[in-house]
């Protein structure tokens, strides 16, 4: 948690060195905190509460019917601290929104996950009807998929991260365009005027 709150404090003087002020934090969890260590989390985080957009994940992919109570009073803690929880690793189909609507503000919506662009809008559909807000984002996964995805920015509450396409090879990437992103502060930026997805072979 120290490390954490180290870490976090190291990239806001980064980001206020070099003038950065149009940002949001996601703190990913990976399913890893217990409620002990989301409850010492919160302490070191609410210094930082108009920076966070979510906590994603923070509890185990799958919640066992005690587990889920204490979780449900953990989401309303943050909540009163203006800091909103997302499921991200339980969420796959829109099966599972309806265990997870209690537990959480929003949740994280992934193509490679759902099965395709008509079942991440059924997710998509799914979370607003139960009012949780909507983030997508991608597994590791190539340029192509990453524009897939961008489709879905304007269902999105904020936003979504697209960076699964950065992290393959060149060589992995066989396709171009669509989007891009604006530096420095990584804003996607897509073509109004592109046929269909927009991209094409390198």
């Amino acid at each position: 948690v120290n490390k954490g709150d180290m870490i976090m404090s190291r990239i806001k003087e980064l980001f206020d060195a070099k003038g950065i002020k149009d940002y949001k934090w996601s703190l990913d969890a990976n399913a890893a905190w217990s409620l002990d260590v989301a409850s010492k989390y919160l302490e070191k985080i609410i210094k930082y509460k108009d920076l966070i957009y979510m906590v994603e994940q923070p509890f185990p992919v799958k919640l066992e019917k005690n587990e889920k109570h204490e979780w449900v009073k953990m989401k309303e803690l943050y909540q009163s601290h203006g800091i909103y929880i997302y499921a991200d690793e339980s969420v796959s189909t829109y099966e599972d929104i309806l265990d997870l609507k209690e537990v959480v503000h929003g949740v994280n919506i992934k193509l490679d996950k759902t099965g395709g662009i008509r079942a991440a809008l059924k997710a998509i559909e799914q979370a607003k009807e139960h009012k949780l807000k909507v983030w997508c984002g991608t597994m590791v996964s190539s340029h192509l998929g990453a524009v897939q995805v961008a489709q879905l920015l304007p269902l999105a509450t904020y936003g979504c991260d697209l960076d699964g396409s950065l992290l393959i090879t060149k060589e992995s990437n066989i396709f171009k365009g669509g989007l891009f992103w604006e530096k420095p502060e990584g804003k996607i930026k897509m073509d109004p005027n592109a046929i269909g997805l927009g991209v094409y072979l390198k």
